[in-house]
């Protein structure tokens, strides 16, 4: 099953929502040196999740703690 899901994020603005865990998670999404950075925060925790577009790839970085993991993805 292919799924689209489209989201609809606005920069510069903290969202608070509840995960299905139940935790209370505070997002925030800014552009930073043309990079797509959210943060986000719950229990003391946070994570980062930095979008890179270049051409037809996208690179994805997720930081949590000192775990760093990178996702590379191409357009066909």
């Amino acid at each position: 099953m292919l799924l689209n899901i489209q989201v609809f994020m606005f920069t510069q603005m903290c969202i608070k929502h509840v995960c299905l865990h139940l935790s209370s998670l505070k997002s925030l999404v800014t552009i930073e040196d043309g990079k797509l950075v959210h943060v986000q925060k719950w229990d003391g925790k946070e994570t980062t999740l930095v979008r890179e577009v270049d051409r037809n790839k996208l690179t994805l970085t997720l930081t949590i703690g000192g775990v760093v993991s990178k996702r590379h993805y191409e357009k066909a």
